[in-house]
């Protein structure tokens, strides 16, 4: 028998193993990024005790630290780096010089590996 989930958003009925509200898309199913744990709220995994937020940042933190070496590294292959923002510019004066720039980015990942 399915059993039905409330959204907390919307208060529409779904289905008790849905991820997201058919309605408006709001979460209902949350998993911890440490465990894995499936639970309905998100905030503190109620099985490991995990701060969903505090284990995201430091993830992301974790995520551009490494962005930061690999640009760096293609940087020393090429002899200069375009950051970010010039890469944002270029790409709305430009668009033919944004997909120049990503077919540049695919190659270098395709001949590291």
């Amino acid at each position: 028998m399915l059993t039905i989930m409330l959204c907390p958003k919307c208060m529409t009925e779904n289905a008790d193993d849905l991820q997201f509200c058919t309605r408006c898309h709001a979460t209902l199913r949350f998993k911890c990024p440490k465990c894995w744990y499936e639970q309905n709220h998100g905030g503190t995994c109620d099985h490991c005790g995990a701060d969903f937020k505090q284990y995201q940042a430091v993830f992301l933190a974790g995520l551009i630290g490494e962005n930061a070496r690999e640009t760096q590294a293609d940087a020393d292959k090429v002899g200069h780096v375009m950051t970010a923002t010039q890469m944002a510019v270029t790409a709305v004066t430009s668009p033919w010089m944004a997909i120049l720039i990503l077919a540049r980015a695919v190659l270098f990942r395709l001949l590291r590996h």
